[in-house]
């Protein structure tokens, strides 16, 4: 299957909040790896934007489009950020098990 074929047949070719055409859109490339690929899509027409996440597995490909209100540069500053590992998640379990109080007191 060609991957990048498919990519542009998944991707958005209308703005998905004003309905614009393709010429009216850019995409930036955000991350790809071997499963998924993110891509940032921006409206010139509206200023409207999504974030577009397509993945493939055995079963074929998947889209999944968002709403967001981030530009391209702040959408990759955010997926290059520290991933949250599992002794991050076990850290903050620990914590609210023994937390007594409001949960503004936490901030």
């Amino acid at each position: 299957m060609d991957i990048e074929r498919e990519q542009n047949r998944v991707i958005p070719q209308k703005c998905p909040v004003c309905g614009a055409q393709r010429d009216s859109l850019s995409y930036v490339p955000i991350g790809n790896n071997n499963e998924q690929t993110i891509v940032h899509i921006s409206c010139a027409k509206c200023a409207g934007a999504a974030m577009i996440f397509v993945s493939q597995n055995d079963t074929g490909m998947m889209t999944v489009g968002v709403l967001t209100d981030t530009t391209p540069t702040e959408a990759r500053a955010f997926f290059d950020s520290n991933i949250i590992s599992d002794n991050d998640v076990i850290a903050v379990h620990d914590y609210l098990d023994t937390f007594d109080g409001y949960a503004s007191d936490m901030f």
